[in-house]
């Protein structure tokens, strides 16, 4: 692909490493206890016996509001030191709480009071307080925990960095889809932010349908075995068909316009996209509070490899749901386009007295 197009897709891969490295901003653990990895539960942590609660219809009942709040520190891609290792030792994991509490601290007050440039994030009162969890990753697949993300998109992704929140933008074609209050993408919106991690799930007979808070995206999945629609027709969270496979919802999830980006912010793993990308996803309710969701994700224009991240959510029907209304008020397109064009107006004003400097030394 070329110009545009390729452009496009290189922007629906941004977030896939930016999150991995953002969520990953807790101080590195020490590595310790390299042969431990977590301690069997014991009195009041033993595991009562369960059994999945099902629907008046028979299939096992995944209704309720879930969050993926206690996943906090958890990065996307594993880092190097923790190798094939899943969960962190007694130890590692008591330095991660001790990071997540402080950094809970540090947050307190006024967060946009940051560097001249620098937009800052929102009032103290958007954020949610999650728990942390034992995991080294979200991606459990390839074994060593790191996306197989082609060499030059990865590369692209890293020089990315230095470009979010508007900074280098020419258009509104720079921002994302969720910049511009249109979609967070899939499966990004799955992937804990720092508020609106809730998704609502509803049943009947022949449907699952799912609420998502960020953006108020939903998606109705069809469980009658339906073909997927024609491979022409592309839609920004493509395409969902799904089946029980004895206790688990599968989602086969394809059609993904390419002109989905996603999320290129620190919040998503894989902002989507392209004619190539396949997922397929697994909603598992493994005890009375929680569902084990599990994706796998192909594109062979950009990954070298499909890949697999898990992710627990927390099922709190106390839980509310705001409305997400993400163009009122949102200055953030017209705000950061225009500091962009300052910052461009101040370099070459700059450049045009160093000019005038050297012709008058030259005289």
């Amino acid at each position: 692909m070329k110009g545009l197009d390729m452009r496009k897709r290189v922007l629906s891969l941004m977030g896939l490493l930016v999150f991995g490295m953002a969520s990953g901003s807790l101080a590195p653990l020490s590595v310790a206890g390299q042969g431990q990895t977590t301690a069997p539960a014991t009195g009041a942590d033993a595991k009562k016996p369960w059994s999945v609660p099902r629907t008046p219809w028979g299939h096992p009942d995944l209704q309720g509001i879930y969050t993926s709040n206690d996943n906090v520190g958890v990065p996307v891609e594993r880092p190097a030191q923790f190798g094939e290792r899943q969960l962190l030792t007694d130890e590692e994991f008591a330095a991660r709480q001790k990071q997540a509490e402080k950094a809970a601290r540090d947050d307190k007050g006024d967060r946009r009071k940051l560097a001249p440039d620098d937009t800052g994030d929102g009032p103290e009162h958007w954020y949610e307080r999650g728990k942390t969890s034992r995991r080294t990753s979200l991606v459990i697949d390839p074994p060593n925990g790191v996306i197989p993300l082609r060499a030059d998109m990865r590369k692209r992704a890293e020089e990315w960095e230095s470009q979010r929140f508007g900074k280098g933008t020419a258009s509104w074609l720079d921002f994302d889809l969720w910049d511009r209050c249109i979609t967070k993408g899939y499966p990004t919106v799955m992937v804990p932010l720092g508020y609106n991690n809730s998704v609502q799930i509803l049943q009947t007979p022949d449907y699952v349908a799912m609420v998502y808070e960020v953006i108020h995206d939903a998606r109705i999945i069809p469980l009658d075995g339906r073909p997927h629609i024609d491979q022409n027709i592309r839609q920004w969270w493509g395409d969902s068909r799904g089946h029980w496979e004895g206790d688990t919802l599968v989602v086969d999830m394809t059609n993904f316009s390419e002109k989905t980006l996603g999320n290129q912010q620190p919040a998503g793993p894989y902002r989507g996209g392209g004619r190539m990308q396949h997922l397929v996803e697994r909603f598992t309710r493994v005890d009375a509070d929680t569902i084990l969701y599990r994706v796998r994700l192909e594109d062979q224009e950009a990954f070298t490899a499909p890949w697999t991240m898990e992710i627990p959510m927390a099922k709190d029907d106390n839980y509310q749901m705001f409305e997400y209304a993400c163009h009122e008020g949102n200055y953030s397109m017209v705000n950061m386009l225009e500091g962009a064009r300052a910052k461009e107006k101040a370099a070459a004003d700059a450049a045009k007295k160093t000019a005038a400097a050297k012709k008058k030394v030259v005289r």
